[in-house]
């Protein structure tokens, strides 16, 4: 009988470590360290250039930051005289943007010489180039690669100068994507030349062309 009662008492202490034991349970952590959130960019850089083609001297302030050249200015114009400028933004960013450009046109009377004041008509105030002075704006667009203007030519404005700004205010609006797409390049020309008839109403006249870039993020 004691036998018994031993026998049946290690039975109920053994079931009772198994029953301690099913609260234990396997586990096993893992850790993510280290995450990153990054936010795209979008940086515009632009290269301006010029070009005589006849009847003028041209001349480029140093290159700027940021890959931007200096101001290119043509002097000594004569009628008959032209040349151009030339923008080639770039997208070097990582995310697609769309691009909007701003002229800001301007003309003055420089310096009034004697032959300049003799001819009837002559404006001592504002400058007679808006009126003899002609421009052609022409946008490539589409380009991975600015090497020869590769993109489609569109001719945003034809005709005197002082109606470039409000053409160019309605028509250029470009997409731009970031710099490993095949349009992160947009290049713009301006062609100018002086009407070779015209006579000593333009002596000392200046033209300024402003052009201002902006680059926004595609929503």
């Amino acid at each position: 009988m004691k036998k018994i009662i031993g026998l049946t008492l290690a039975a109920i202490m053994v079931m009772t470590l198994v029953g301690v034991g099913t609260l234990a349970y396997f586990s096993d952590t893992e850790t993510s360290t280290g995450n990153i959130i990054t936010a795209g960019t979008l940086d515009l850089v632009p290269s301006e250039s010029g070009t005589v083609v006849a009847g003028a001297t041209y001349a480029q302030n140093p290159v700027l930051a940021n890959g931007v050249d200096g101001l290119v200015s043509f002097s000594d114009v004569i009628p008959g005289g032209s040349g151009n400028f030339e923008w080639d933004l770039h997208n070097t960013g990582t995310i697609g943007g769309t691009l909007t450009t701003t002229p800001a046109v301007a003309f003055g009377p420089g310096m009034e010489t004697e032959p300049e004041i003799a001819v009837g008509g002559n404006d001592a105030t504002g400058g007679d180039l808006d009126a003899y002075l002609t421009v052609t704006l022409t946008k490539y667009a589409g380009n991975s690669v600015v090497t020869a203007k590769a993109g489609v030519a569109t001719v945003i404005y034809t005709g005197i100068a002082s109606g470039l700004q409000a053409a160019i205010t309605v028509a250029a609006t470009t997409a731009m994507t970031a710099e490993s797409g095949d349009s992160s390049w947009v290049v713009y020309t301006l062609d100018w030349s002086v009407a070779t008839g015209v006579d000593s109403i333009i002596q000392g006249d200046t033209a300024t062309i402003g052009m201002t870039f902006t680059l926004t993020q595609n929503s």
